[in-house]
């Protein structure tokens, strides 16, 4: 099976931030999860910004003549100050 996930710019369902593939699962991602976006070379917001997930999308497809189906985790944002509240008040 192929993995990718693919995060969305805070607030659009169309605009991909970021996509990872891999041969192996990604770790679970959940709603309220927050992720740092400093190292990604798309967001170029400030480092005082993190991106609280509030949505998640799951889609599993096999390509024609393709023996090995895909599995895409679509994950949508909004932004969050980056500070002890939002870490631990959520």
């Amino acid at each position: 099976m192929k993995y990718t996930v693919e995060i969305y710019f805070p607030g659009s369902s169309s605009e991909v931030l970021v996509s990872f593939d891999a041969s192996t699962p990604f770790i679970s991602i959940n709603k309220g999860d927050i992720l740092n976006p400093t190292f990604f070379s798309t967001y170029d917001k400030s480092p005082e910004k993190v991106l609280k997930v509030i949505n998640i999308e799951h889609i599993i497809w096999q390509h024609e003549g393709s023996t090995e189906p895909t599995q895409k985790i679509l994950i949508f944002t909004k932004e969050e100050n980056n500070d002890s509240n939002t870490r631990i008040f959520g």
